[in-house]
């Protein structure tokens, strides 16, 4: 309940649907982050792009093999994760980038690769990944001056809080350990990383209280240290490096919906 209060107003919100139809054509799709959740928005979004405008737009998966991807027996970094999903999905244009090789990380080889570009790029992240992507990608400019500012536009649709948990990494094998540490965590750069724009909204009395809560409860994003939370890091790595099959057919199931459902509306 903590971890809604807080999501409920640390979120964006779509801005290129209307009337559950594309307000722009995208001559590119952003998946990140959230590997399968995000990489299903994004071949939805060029499903849609193709029926609208019959252009099909390429897909940029962009990520890099971090630490706990890497402890918890991933074999392959997220941007390959993300290209698979997306070719298993249907997409037929898929570029993977790596998000360390470069000084400013995922949104660098992005600006880098579009070259300059004004045409209109859609970022594809979850929910919980929204608004920190937003603002990052705002504060680009300033992060990054030799670069050029990105038509940028989001589709973030709502989300239940149990799906994230069950779907991505094997979150809900861990009771959420991961999900409410990531919460926790986007709470604390939201209000103090110097790499995103100001965020100056003020959240409401039980949203501040639940964040300072999590944030207290489940430290371990914020500081990415193994011994800011040992035992909740522990709790991790056993729940995901035993239930790999688990994993495994959890995401199954989600392919098989998400295949049946590429097509309805926006």
């Amino acid at each position: 309940m903590q971890a809604v209060r807080v999501l409920r107003e640390l979120r964006y919100k779509t801005d290129c649907v209307k009337n559950n139809e594309l307000t722009i054509k995208p001559a590119y799709v952003i998946c990140l982050k959230d590997v399968p959740l995000s990489a299903y928005h994004a071949v939805k979004v060029c499903f849609h792009s193709k029926k609208q405008f019959g252009y099909e737009p390429e897909i940029i998966c962009a990520g890099w093999k971090n630490p706990f991807i890497k402890n918890f027996g991933k074999d392959c970094s997220e941007n390959q994760d993300a290209a698979q999903i997306c070719r298993e999905l249907g997409a037929l244009t898929v570029k993977t980038l790596d998000g360390r090789k470069n000084e400013g990380g995922w949104l660098k080889v992005i600006i880098d690769y579009v070259g300059g570009s004004s045409d209109p790029v859609i970022f594809c992240p979850t929910m919980l990944y929204s608004l920190y992507l937003e603002r990052e990608e705002s504060f680009s400019p300033k992060r990054i001056p030799e670069a050029e500012s990105l038509n940028a536009y989001f589709y973030c649709p709502e989300e239940y809080i149990v799906d994230m948990a069950q779907l991505y990494n094997g979150k809900g094998l861990a009771g959420g350990l991961p999900l409410l540490s990531e919460i926790a965590a986007m709470h604390a750069y939201l209000y103090r990383n110097e790499n995103t724009a100001p965020f100056e909204k003020k959240l409401s009395l039980k949203a501040k209280r639940a964040a300072e809560w999590l944030e207290s409860h489940y430290p371990l994003y914020i500081s990415g240290s193994f011994m800011s939370a040992p035992f909740q890091y522990l709790r991790m790595y056993f729940a995901q490096k035993n239930s790999k099959r688990k994993i495994s057919e959890d995401l199954r199931l989600f392919l098989k919906e998400w295949k049946e459902d590429i097509s309805s509306p926006l």
